[in-house]
């Protein structure tokens, strides 16, 4: 599909082999829903979402929407973007870029998974990016830019454990784990604030290698699962970090790591 798509209502599927969409389509109601279905669409070119949203068909089952490398997913407005439909598992693959430059302070919310391959790049202009149906954090490092914050806000987000996903850091931006929880079976490097949800260690354990910024927020945080290893920093500055009930907790502090506590409180 090439050429330029505005999308107003109705659904788009992949064929039996997939489908690829490689012009520009805007999808601009807020009275009709637009909706995806079937095999996996690639996505080589731009989405732009001025209004309304993108909606998993109900009883659609398992649906993957690939951003390849070329490709962008523009939210030009606040809302919920991508909408999971009843009785579905729409999954939210990105390997290029996703941006927000329209909207307010409210923010645009992506209630599908996620799955972060190879990095990718995640532009944030204006307001809040809040990714709450978690997903998959693979080998890489997201490219974070832009004024606007970006949240882990709900749903468990997974670090396989062959993976080391980089948490970025971009000139005082970073991603901000919020709601959701971080489930470590490989490594957590870079760069990532916390200010509520969880951190939890996979059924190997996992590790913490980077610089985690601990403050409070809307949120409590804790800790639960497997053995969680810190060969980092954790910098704490308010917020208390709980041990999730019902759960035996371990967080081992390596000898390269650093637990910074930088306020009065209960840290621990």
């Amino acid at each position: 599909m090439g050429n330029f798509l505005n999308w107003t209502g109705g659904n788009i599927t992949g064929g039996s082999g997939g489908g690829t969409l490689a012009g520009t389509i805007i999808v601009s109601s807020s009275t009709n829903t637009s909706s995806v279905s079937g095999n996996t669409l690639f996505n080589a070119s731009t989405i732009a979402l001025t209004t309304g949203s993108i909606t998993s068909l109900a009883y659609g089952g398992t649906i993957a929407f690939t951003n390849l490398p070329t490709g962008v997913i523009n939210f030009q407005a606040d809302g919920t973007a991508f909408v999971v439909g009843y009785l579905s598992s729409p999954t939210l693959v990105n390997q290029g870029t996703i941006s927000k430059t329209g909207g307010t302070i409210n923010g645009t919310s992506v209630q599908w998974a996620v799955d972060f391959q190879n990095g990718g790049t995640v532009n944030c202009q204006v307001g809040t990016l809040f990714f709450t149906g978690g997903g998959t954090l693979e080998n890489g490092t997201i490219n974070l830019s832009g004024a606007g914050s970006v949240q882990l806000a709900a749903g468990t987000f997974t670090i396989p454990s062959a993976a080391t996903f980089t948490a970025p850091s971009n000139n005082g931006a970073y991603l901000n784990l919020n709601g959701g929880t971080i489930t470590v079976s490989g490594t957590l490097a870079g760069n990532l604030t916390w200010t509520g949800g969880a951190l939890t260690g996979g059924s190997g354990g996992g590790t913490l290698a980077g610089t985690i910024f601990v403050s409070s927020g809307p949120n409590p945080q804790s800790v639960g699962g497997n053995t969680l290893a810190n060969a980092g920093t954790l910098y704490w500055t308010g917020g208390t970090i709980n041990s999730v009930q019902y759960s035996n907790v371990a967080l081992t502090n390596l000898p390269t790591g650093v637990i910074d506590l930088r306020a009065d409180g209960t840290a621990f």
